[in-house]
Formats: C-alpha cells, structure tokens, sequence
C-alpha cells in the first residue's frame, strides 16, 4: 500500500458548447456585450452548431435581435455573427417561420448582408489598386537608376593638385566668367 494517490486519467473538462450555451444565455439575458462578443468570437463549426442547438427556445428572438445588431458594426465581427446565424437558421427553422417578429428582424438582416455584398467587388477593386501603387512604388524602380549620375561633383584642391574646378553636366568650369554663361544655361 501507499500513500500516493494514483490519477485515473486527465481532469475532463465540461463540453465547450454547453458552456458557451449558458454563456450566450447569460450575456443574452443581461445585456452584456463583452460576454456576447466572446461568445461570438467561437470559429468551430461544430461547437456553434451544438451550442445552438442548446439553447432554450425562448432565447432565439433575443438572439436574432443581437445578431441583428452586431451585422451592422465591424465587417469582422459580422463575419463571425454569420457562422452563428447560419447555425441558428439551419437549427431552429420552423420556430423562426413560426414567429413573424423574427421573420422582419431576419429581412432586415438580409437587407444590412445584400447592402455589404454590393459594395464588396468595389472594395475588391480598391485594395488591388492600392497593392498595385504600393508594389511600384519600390526604390528598385527604374527611376532611381536613370537617376543615379550626380548632377554636380565638387573636386576639392586637395584631390585636383590645386586647381578649383567644378563639373557640372561634365562641362568644365574654372573661372568667375563661365558662372555668367552657366546662370544663361539654365534659363
């Protein structure tokens, strides 16, 4: 015998869609959007579909609202509203055609995703133009190469062997006199 207690396996922890289904209950009954927003944030197809199918009936319309809600808002958070949206379709569809408060909230969710759809091709359209000015827009252009003769090269005395002299656009010029004709030049 000994003292030592043996673990019969891993601690199992509760079903997450059980969970998140009295968490969504929870923030749907409160009001509290940090709650809901968690919620929402849920990926898996599965565990949404469960945690759907979980849910009291008396909380759908309460749910549809909230869903109603949070399309409006940010395009990442509609994006995880319609997981949850398609669930609740597939899962409770003939509570929703039964109750026509729920039937207008869903047509003005349709209308809010039909307006969003319209305007994503241009978006489509913007973005690329956007990645196309950003991509030519590199300092390996061809303009800085063409560019890459320096206008004016200063010869200090030191490296002459005495003699002022200063090349511009490889004329020569050593004198008071020629900065008259260069002043000409550039007019």
């Amino acid at each position: 015998m000994s003292t030592d207690t043996l673990t019969e396996g891993p601690v199992r922890q509760p079903p997450l869609a059980n969970t998140l289904s009295r968490l969504l209950q929870q923030g749907l009954l409160s009001g509290d959007k940090k709650i809901l927003v968690g919620v929402f944030q849920e990926t898996n197809e599965t565990v949404v579909r469960n945690t759907i199918r979980r849910l009291p009936v008396s909380f759908i319309i309460p749910l549809v609202k909230e869903i109603d809600r949070g399309m409006s808002g940010h395009a990442q958070h509609a994006l995880s509203l319609s997981r949850w949206t398609a669930a609740l379709i597939a899962t409770h569809t003939s509570y929703i055609l039964s109750v026509p408060e729920i039937v207008h909230t869903l047509n003005r969710l349709y209308q809010t995703l039909a307006s969003r759809q319209r305007f994503y091709p241009r978006m489509l359209q913007l973005k690329g133009r956007l990645e196309l000015v950003k991509f030519n827009r590199t300092p390996d252009s061809e303009e800085t190469d063409a560019s890459s003769e320096p206008v004016l090269v200063y010869q200090d005395e030191s490296d002459s062997g005495g003699s002022d002299s200063m090349v511009i656009d490889g004329a020569g010029f050593e004198s008071d006199e020629n900065w008259e004709d260069l002043s000409d030049m550039e007019t």
